[in-house]
């Protein structure tokens, strides 16, 4: 099921990505849309979702630890008191880039990241506790690695973004690094925003791994795609990024997640003893 899912996303990427390689000045030019009303609300709301699952992801690891293990038991669970601080401080940090939004707007989303990730931390059983730890574990290491990742290839290609070409001689293909340029201007490649959205391909685990939730794989796919797709959309309409940016950003995000899949999601099976069942 996963690999037929991983499989005909990554043709469908591929195919975007050589159409955005031939065509993506036309495409920029023809969904350039920066008053849009929803890709504008989009480029805040995108870090929501990734904000609760973080939060989520360290509440399950300091319920597993302060249920289950006695030793350092103060130590983990002030590490996951942090870990889960630093999740909403990203989400303060990240989801404002380049329009301050007003106190009012923290005060209402803040709050909502809380209540839903202590509300879905509850929802957890048990007996589901050890395999939830596990993929909470996948999911911070799936940051981990997407997100630094971002930065340094944001450094190297350092593409200009189609919002401020002076003049349409001025574009660049997106598989040529540019080596120059400084500040959100020249960060066109690879898109933060795509991969932020597609980070929440995680949640595909959630069905694969937890018993009862497996006959809600197809809907929960359906989903999660339908979101990166807006996300990814939202960022044409702007003019931040090309068709290229964020096809590749989402490749990015798939590739990480099918090594995880593959090499970290292997404890499930043998440390948990299928107790999730």
């Amino acid at each position: 099921m996963f690999k037929k899912t991983v499989v005909i996303a990554a043709l469908i990427l591929v195919h975007l990505l050589l159409s955005g390689t031939i065509h993506d000045l036309e495409i920029a030019v023809s969904l350039y849309a920066p008053d849009h009303v929803i890709a504008g609300h989009m480029a805040h709301l995108t870090y929501l979702p990734v904000s609760v699952a973080m939060l989520f992801s360290f509440l399950i690891i300091g319920r597993f630890f302060y249920r289950r293990n006695e030793t350092y038991r103060r130590t983990r669970l002030i590490l996951c008191a942090a870990g889960a601080f630093f999740s909403v401080l990203v989400f303060v940090l990240q989801a404002t880039p380049h329009v301050a939004r007003p106190l009012p707007y923290y005060l209402v989303t803040v709050p909502l990241i809380i209540a839903v990730s202590y509300f879905l931390s509850c929802r957890v059983r048990p007996e589901e506790l050890s395999r939830f730890k596990v993929l909470a574990m996948v999911f911070i290491v799936f940051v981990l690695i997407l997100y630094p990742t971002t930065t340094i290839m944001k450094t190297i290609w350092s593409r200009e973004r189609f919002l401020f070409l002076r003049n349409l001689q001025d574009f660049t293909v997106w598989y040529q690094p540019q080596a120059y340029g400084e500040g959100t201007r020249f960060s066109s490649f690879p898109s933060g925003h795509s991969i932020t959205a597609a980070v929440m391909l995680w949640v595909l685990f959630i069905p694969l791994y937890i018993e009862r939730y497996r006959p809600y794989y197809t809907p929960v796919t359906l989903v999660v795609f339908a979101w990166i797709t807006l996300a990814a959309w939202s960022r044409l309409a702007l003019g931040v990024h090309y068709l290229s940016d964020v096809v590749f950003s989402i490749l990015i995000a798939l590739f990480v997640l099918v090594l995880v899949n593959k090499y970290l999601l292997s404890r499930l099976r043998a440390s948990s003893n299928d107790k999730g069942k």
